[in-house]
């Protein structure tokens, strides 16, 4: 099983996953073999990748929270936040989300030594809803990380997913504009915590921490398309110090997967294959099953750029199209 990027899905690829729409109904069933059709309907859908079926790799649990769970804790956010979005909300509202965190959380606890790929973490473009959830369950994988005990992950979790509440009063308009904000839009998108700290202060009775706060470059924005993967865990690690806490991005790159297994990579020394193992340790030097050399195959080498001292000095130094390695 290895992800793929929707622009390099082929027709016959094999579905190792659901899909979901944003109804969080099962769009396309696992094991299904896509046609173009479908790939077309995906990319219409603003869908950024599927995990398929590959013999090439091994299958190895990236899912620190089952996706059904997921799936139903975005429907209930997405209910949540459509009511408020409408002016009224339901204290019940409020009592499921917190059971979906509690539940989550026992979740992340038992699989608490799986690592997270990190192009989970954007399914498709419906924003509020869906990137609400991602950055909960980012922010108990670290909290989990840092020792932070029950309660203290309760709160990261419901702060984390209310943490966007205020852009539900931002003019759509706004939010979904195509290319670069005027300063007008820009001061109206910046009003969007203050926004969302005073309604939930006010309307829901402290109920909710109040407290998360973590980068979104991974997602699409309407004025810029998401970075890849590999290029915002470098960047994450070039802001260490600076912009970004350096404990949380320790702890950060210990559970996120740059390299997730099945990716394509190319080496430094001009080796190309597919990531097969990660290190918590060391996520950007995984073990790499090598099928080419300069543009020729070879009988498939496992190479470990972690311990391997004769691969010390090599890098990975591209993620390789998925239209094939170099002829």
């Amino acid at each position: 099983m290895r992800f793929i990027s929707i622009d390099n899905l082929k027709e016959g690829q094999v579905l190792a996953r659901n899909i979901y729409n944003t109804d969080c109904a099962i769009l396309l069933a696992k094991g299904t073999t896509l046609k173009e059709s479908y790939i077309k309907k995906l990319k219409e859908r603003g869908y950024n990748g599927v995990y398929i079926e590959d013999e090439n790799t091994d299958s190895v649990e990236t899912e620190p929270v089952r996706q059904e769970v997921k799936i139903k804790t975005i429907a209930i956010v997405k209910n949540a936040f459509t009511r408020l979005q409408k002016g009224y909300h339901s204290q019940e509202d409020i009592v499921n989300i917190k059971k979906q965190v509690e539940e989550i959380i026992d979740e992340l606890i038992k699989k608490r030594h799986v690592l997270l790929n990190m192009a989970d973490i954007k399914i498709f473009d419906e924003y509020i809803f869906f990137h609400s959830v991602n950055v909960a369950i980012i922010s108990m994988i670290i909290g989990i990380a840092a020792g932070f005990d029950r309660k203290r992950l309760y709160e990261l979790g419901m702060g984390a997913i209310f943490h966007d509440a205020g852009k539900i009063f931002i003019e759509k308009d706004i939010l979904n504009k195509k290319g670069k904000l005027n300063d007008r839009e820009r001061e109206i998108i910046n009003t969007h915590p203050l926004k969302g700290y005073q309604f939930l202060k006010e309307k829901l009775e402290h109920d909710i921490p109040i407290k998360s706060r973590l980068d979104a470059m991974i997602s699409d924005r309407c004025y810029r398309k998401a970075l890849p993967v590999h290029e915002v865990v470098e960047h994450i690690m070039g802001g260490s110090g600076r912009m970004f806490d350096p404990e949380v991005v320790k702890l950060f790159l210990q559970k996120i997967m740059p390299y997730p297994v099945g990716s394509k990579v190319v080496l430094s020394n001009s080796m190309e294959g597919y990531v097969v193992r990660n290190y918590s340790d060391c996520s950007l030097r995984p073990v790499v099953r090598v099928v080419q050399q300069n543009g020729i195959k070879i009988n498939p080498v496992e190479i470990d750029l972690k311990n391997d001292r004769r691969y010390s000095s090599v890098t990975i130094v591209q993620v390789a199209s998925e239209e094939g390695f170099s002829a």
